[in-house]
């Protein structure tokens, strides 16, 4: 959408529907209740009908007092806050009854049902937005399924993860949010873990404006550091650039030097890889990831989110498989942090949240029947002495 759209949105929407209440109420509370009663392939159907059945069926968007809560479900749907994943929502339908209504192409013996249809359509993607933002999109039931039947190299593979999946958006907090016009208010409260989400939200903005990134190509010896003449390391120099390790104004010459060494170390850090004084072949291979890759990556994580509260108790342990970490939270502070060490591909580390009830200090440690079975006795068989 453009800026100029954006700006006439607003002043487009209150000329055209003060025309609403000069339309007789009886009948597009009429069309109201046809319009919501026939939506029976819609899933959303049974809020929508409760949500109406509240007000007697009287329309939530189109009269000239609803112009301001009009205006916050309008920017609210195209707030990557809230819908990160850019999606539709209607708001290209919207958009076309509005301009039918304001350029006064529609009959007048249709205005009342199109004005219904419009109103209903709003509440309907009020109701999908809220329900985006508290459970998201992903089909977590057949993520399970697909976890039930993974397999490594033809071998099944036990790997569990405890989803606590949530319900869709009570009807009495939709109604109440659209009554008070508090729609955004009611939508900021439903954002999951919210400074983390935020961030992530912020970061995909970031890489979202990013221009693409250049392929930097292998060569036989690593670019390390104090090298000169080095094509692939102008390439490296801009590629970081891009994404804020190295500083734009840095100039794009071909030496490995001091500047160039800092912010392969940023870059090292936050991939988790080994701080080296080159650019590894493991590290080369990060680089040349597309940029789409890392969105994909970030609205992932963002799925992820769904599955959490919007906050942690002020006292909690926090294991990151992926970063091989575990974090001890007391409050805003991170008193204490280790590395860790996970399950292998085969054999996972399960996902699950529970309560910590005790803790033993240098217990002794019996080895597991399933290590005895697949690690310790394969390798005696291969070398029994």
């Amino acid at each position: 959408m453009s800026y100029l759209l954006k700006l006439l949105l607003p002043l487009l929407f209150a000329s055209t529907l003060l025309n609403a209440d000069t339309i007789s109420k009886n009948k597009i509370i009429s069309h109201i209740k046809t319009t919501v009663t026939s939506q029976t392939g819609n899933s959303y159907q049974p809020t929508l009908l409760a949500l109406y059945q509240k007000s007697n069926f009287k329309p939530f968007w189109i009269d000239k007092q609803h112009r301001y809560q009009r205006e916050k479900l309008i920017k609210a749907l195209d707030n990557p806050l809230f819908n990160y994943k850019k999606k539709p929502f209607d708001l290209p339908k919207i958009k076309e009854f509005y301009y039918l209504l304001d350029n006064n192409m529609v009959d007048s013996s249709q205005k009342a049902s199109l004005y219904a249809a419009l109103d209903v359509m709003l509440t309907n993607s009020f109701v999908r937005l809220a329900d985006f933002v508290v459970r998201g999109d992903v089909d977590w039931a057949l993520v399970q399924k697909k976890l039930a039947n993974f397999e490594d190299d033809g071998q099944k593979v036990k790997a569990v993860w405890e989803m606590q999946t949530k319900p869709i958006p009570k009807t009495e907090a939709l109604y109440s949010a659209i009554q008070s016009s508090s729609v955004s208010t009611y939508l900021h409260s439903q954002l999951p873990m919210k400074k983390r989400y935020r961030a992530l939200v912020k970061m995909l903005e970031k890489y979202r404006s990013l221009e693409n990134f250049p392929a930097i190509p292998y060569t036989k010896e690593d670019p390390s550091y104090g090298d000169t003449r080095r094509k692939s390391v102008e390439l490296i120099k801009k590629r970081l650039q891009i994404t804020g390790e190295l500083s734009k104004e840095v100039e794009l010459d071909s030496d490995y030097d001091s500047t160039l060494q800092k912010a392969v170390e940023k870059f090292q850090e936050s991939h988790n890889l080994q701080k080296e004084n080159k650019i590894s072949k493991v590290m080369l291979y990060y680089l040349n990831q597309p940029l789409q890759h890392y969105i994909n990556q970030i609205i992932t994580n963002l799925d992820k989110t769904k599955l959490y509260p919007s906050s942690f108790e002020g006292e909690h342990i926090e294991i990151n498989l992926p970063d091989f970490g575990l974090r001890y939270y007391n409050g805003n502070h991170k008193p204490f942090k280790s590395p860790l060490v996970v399950g292998r591909l085969d054999r996972p580390t399960p996902l699950f949240s529970d309560k910590l009830e005790y803790m033993t200090l240098n217990p002794t440690w019996t080895v597991p029947n399933n290590l005895v079975k697949k690690d310790l006795i394969p390798a005696l068989r291969d070398n029994p002495y």
